[in-house]
């Protein structure tokens, strides 16, 4: 588990629910979770597996490549590794 990964990712996930004007209980709901789990996802603390992501995204109102892109831009932008694409196929 990448812990800085997971901190810049969820810091980037709870800007964009603010963003969105939802809270984490709507996420929550969304998600058919606790708001407990939208908490550890967004203090680091739990990473979404890819299947969560496309929920996720569509809690947001926004589509699965659009929030992996904003994912990688903030990977990015903390210089962590990300979803690279990968040349030795």
């Amino acid at each position: 588990m990448n812990v800085d990964a997971n901190k810049v990712c969820g810091r980037c996930l709870a800007r964009m629910r603010q963003e969105s004007g939802l809270t984490q209980v709507d996420i929550a709901r969304a998600l058919g979770v606790p708001q407990s789990f939208v908490s550890k996802v967004e203090t680091g603390e739990r990473s979404l597996k890819l299947y969560e992501q496309f929920d996720y995204a569509r809690a947001l109102g926004i589509s699965a490549p659009a929030l992996s892109e904003r994912l990688q831009s903030e990977m990015d932008m903390a210089g962590l590794k990300g979803f690279e694409k990968r040349s030795d196929n």
